[in-house]
């Protein structure tokens, strides 16, 4: 038995080397594109740039940051003239400092701080006894989450994904503490992707969790300060405005509905996004996914259960699914889903523990590939993915009470 635990762990050791080592050469040849700044860091850049030039009122003014983006971008040019920055003001403070700096310095100092950020958020998850199984092979899981085809598409790209995991995943250390108005001070921080969370806060009003929400609501009153701080009254207005213009981009702005990894994405695809089809069938879907996770929280609130964190989960992957944009690094938050799930195949049954492992196995190849290209039909193998991540979840919490280990019982 030895000798064989020996072997898997030599062969898993190889294969995420191998795959780091791909990384590597995939960040090697983007190194003109990153000295070039056409990445998706060049927006967090610009709004820093903007925000050091003392003109924060105008952090929303499209033009403004297509000419800020221009004079770094040796000639190349977005889609529509600049790579936006849409997230809400506060966020902006995080990149003040960053605009002081040379492009290439920030881009380092914004990577490093993301990788940080994610190695923590694993460390969190393996603090917890319910998945002291898996502290023994602590060392691949930290390199497998940066085997994770978002993450490392996070990374090279300077986004700000894994910023999100961190918060998503201190809530929910929180959440598991019984810290619950801090749980929900620290969720409020995720609101510069609220379109990924607005299904956590949906279950935590409907299951009537009044200290997490108490504790969003004065984080998000000091976020709000700041961000009249950062930009004014005329740049939170900026903002609003910005956000009613989004709803209807299409092709624009480097927002192409066909490329998101969602349902709306799947049916765009499916139908053309001009379709009348795709809204009714958005909704519908939207909807259904939004019942089933109601009925996967059904009874009690039991963050000391495993069943908990598969609750929690699920709900990540259905904020996915439901948001009105997904793009690849946004996935990243589904590291905490797969960690959960992980920990949870220790001790189910091996039909359900093969499940487990096949869906992990798929993940990095479906959020890779995105698209499979058949003929005049395109499979949305991403979307698609994350629909089953999402059923057998379902199925998983709501299984009969002896598919489960006994902990995860109430």
């Amino acid at each position: 038995m030895s000798s064989k635990r020996s072997l898997i762990r030599s062969s898993i050791n190889a294969l995420l080397f191998t795959i780091l080592g791909l990384y590597a050469i995939v960040w090697w040849h983007s190194a003109d594109r990153i000295r070039a700044a056409r990445i998706d860091f060049i927006s967090f850049y610009a709004a820093g740039k903007i925000l050091v030039a003392a003109e924060g009122r105008h952090l929303y003014d499209l033009q403004k940051q297509a000419l800020v983006q221009q004079s770094l971008m040796r000639n190349y040019v977005f889609q529509g003239g600049a790579l936006l920055f849409v997230h809400p003001p506060f966020e902006s403070v995080a990149f003040l400092f960053l605009g002081l700096l040379p492009f290439l310095a920030a881009y380092w100092i914004w990577v490093s701080a993301m990788v940080l950020l994610a190695g923590r958020s694993v460390f969190l998850l393996l603090k917890f006894t319910d998945y002291s199984r898996l502290s023994a092979w602590h060392t691949q899981i930290h390199a497998a989450t940066f085997c994770f085809f978002p993450v490392m598409i996070s990374l090279i790209q300077g986004q700000d994904s894994l910023m999100l995991l961190f918060f998503l995943t201190w809530t929910f250390v929180l959440l598991k503490q019984g810290k619950e108005t801090y749980a929900g001070a620290v969720l409020a921080c995720s609101l510069f992707k609220f379109h990924l969370v607005l299904p956590l806060y949906l279950v935590l009003f409907l299951k009537g969790k009044w200290k997490v929400l108490k504790g969003s609501t004065y984080s998000g009153l000091l976020l709000l300060a700041l961000s009249f701080a950062m930009v004014g009254f005329r740049g939170v207005l900026g903002y609003f405005r910005l956000l009613e213009e989004m709803v209807s981009w299409s092709n624009k702005y480097n927002f192409t509905p066909s490329q998101m990894r969602n349902i709306r994405g799947m049916l765009v695809l499916a139908f053309g996004e001009h379709s009348g089809l795709v809204t009714t069938a958005s909704s519908v879907l939207t909807g259904c996914v939004l019942l089933c996770m109601m009925l996967a929280w059904k009874g009690d609130w039991n963050p000391k259960h495993q069943k908990f964190d598969l609750q929690f989960s699920l709900t990540l992957v259905a904020g996915a699914l439901v948001g009105h944009y997904l793009y690849s690094h946004d996935q990243s938050i589904l590291v905490l889903p797969m960690f959960t799930l992980l920990g949870v195949a220790q001790s189910i049954p091996r039909t359900m523990r093969t499940a487990i492992f096949v869906l992990m196995a798929l993940a990095n190849p479906a959020m890779a590939i995105s698209v499979v290209e058949l003929g005049q039909f395109h499979l949305p193998a991403n979307a698609l993915y994350l629909l089953i991540l999402f059923g057998w979840a379902t199925y998983v919490v709501r299984a009969h009470a002896s598919l489960l280990p006994k902990e995860m019982v109430p």
